[in-house]
């Protein structure tokens, strides 16, 4: 019989994996022997994944709700590298950050109904529809809940417009829009930096005219704005995607559709040679630069991503930074800036050695001091550091919400951009400044690193 799709993910729309995504079918007659729907659920390359099927409910419908079976293909990444030396990768497994996992990825689904002839019949499966398209994301919100857009992102985005569009967020990130006017103008989005801090940013990057995929492709380059201390001047550069940058449609394959870009922190740009904000930066001539992407005609179709150099003096000590994925599927990152407290745990396993030199060919002694008794079979120390924030805005509590819930967290390594350690948070406090009304915040929270030291 045929089938009707009732319910389905908007096409061009990104979609949570964490929010039920729903096909809901109908038929002409459901009355058939040994009568099915089925839902046979693909990877972006069409390869079956799973096939799924479902009597009739009581309106004769069938709703079919594969979030499950995406979390399984979209999940958080690893962050393994924050420079290296081009400044900009794509999602492919074998590139940076990305290993195992995809933070984005592009589904196909065939929808119809199985039936058998006759009772003593196989069923036979007829696909009504084919390639249904799913733009998953790792949003780990559900999608359709307004108090989570709300409360969280604090910007008034709905989850599909966090691509590169008119109008929409396109950077992946959870930092919360400011009242920042600078070169660019539009919206801005802030982050705090030292000049020896890697940054790592992300948008998401589908060609529908060479993928199959409905996301559009409205951003073709990326626009840096700053003013140099030098030469009292602001300085705009502007760097096509395709070519200068090498973020080319046909390098985004069919299950994966999100872009890291390792070009946001100070350090990123001193490190690669022949950009004219490295020298600048390098000599101190840079405190403020501004990103956005934009169409071939100027047009913004990102915010404007601000960052400010800090210089380090100004915090007690080096801050030490975490980085984590966060609810948009993009890393955000913070520096703890205030006095941090290093501590290990240890936890000892022991058994008893009966006494006596059994495996010596001397004398037996049944009470030698170093034969037997109690033995260490393993040592296991954990590390924790507690860190502390200082005071900050209100702007940067709401974002380190987002770190509160990540699931993926991670240690930065300044004096080594190669090295990231994975580390979970265990306790979290804050205090706010009541004396004056200006919504001032101190956090102290504790991590813990994520592999404990063994000697077995």
């Amino acid at each position: 019989m045929a089938t009707t799709i009732d319910q389905q993910p908007t096409i061009n729309r990104a979609t949570s994996v964490n929010g039920p995504i729903i096909f809901r079918l109908s038929a002409t007659s459901t009355a058939g022997p040994k009568f099915r729907y089925v839902c046979r659920v693909k990877d972006g390359a069409g390869v079956e994944i799973v096939t799924l099927k479902a009597p009739p409910n009581a309106a004769d419908e069938a709703v079919f709700d594969i979030s499950l079976i995406l979390r399984d293909y979209v999940k958080a990444a690893l962050l393994n590298r924050l420079q290296t030396s081009a400044p900009v990768y794509t999602g492919a497994a074998a590139n940076f950050p990305y290993t195992g996992y995809n933070p984005a990825a592009f589904f196909k689904v065939d929808l119809g109904s199985s039936e058998a002839a006759d009772a003593a019949s196989a069923p036979v499966t007829t696909y009504d529809h084919t390639d249904q398209k799913v733009n998953a994301l790792i949003f780990p919100g559900d999608s359709g809940d307004e108090d989570w857009l709300g409360s969280i992102y604090n910007k008034g985005v709905a989850v599909a417009d966090y691509r590169p569009s008119t109008g929409g967020a396109g950077w992946l990130s959870d930092i919360p829009t400011s009242s920042y006017s600078g070169i660019l103008g539009g919206t801005s989005i802030e982050q705090y930096c030292t000049a020896r801090d890697y940054r790592v940013c992300n948008f998401m990057y589908a060609a529908n005219s060479t993928s199959g995929r409905d996301l559009g492709n409205e951003a073709t380059v990326l626009k840096l704005s700053y003013y140099n201390t030098n030469t009292a001047a602001n300085v705009n550069e502007s760097y096509t995607l395709a070519t200068e940058l090498t973020v080319a449609s046909t390098a985004i394959t069919a299950d994966r559709q999100m872009i890291a870009m390792a070009i946001s922190g100070p350090k990123n740009w001193k490190t690669f040679g022949g950009l004219g904000i490295g020298a600048a930066i390098s000599a101190g001539y840079v405190n403020t630069y501004e990103m956005r992407l934009e169409d071939g005609g100027g047009a913004a179709k990102s915010y404007t991503l601000v960052t400010h150099i800090v210089d380090v003096d100004c915090y007690n000590g080096n801050p030490m930074s975490l980085g984590w994925q966060n609810q948009a599927g993009g890393w955000d990152f913070f520096n703890f800036t205030q006095k941090r407290v290093k501590s290990t745990k240890s936890k000892r396993e022991s058994f008893y050695k009966d006494a006596g030199t059994w495996q010596s060919s001397t004398t037996f002694k049944p009470w030698s001091d170093v034969e037997g008794g109690a033995t260490t079979y393993i040592a296991e120390n954990q590390r924790s550091i507690q860190l502390n924030t200082g005071w900050i805005t209100d702007a940067e509590s709401n974002l380190l919400e987002s770190l509160f819930v990540s699931e993926a967290v991670f240690l930065l390594n300044p004096d080594n951009p190669d090295y990231a350690t994975n580390v979970k948070l265990t306790n979290m406090s804050y205090t706010q400044k009541l004396n004056k009304n200006d919504g001032l915040f101190k956090y102290t929270i504790t991590i813990e690193y994520g592999k404990t030291r063994k000697n077995r």
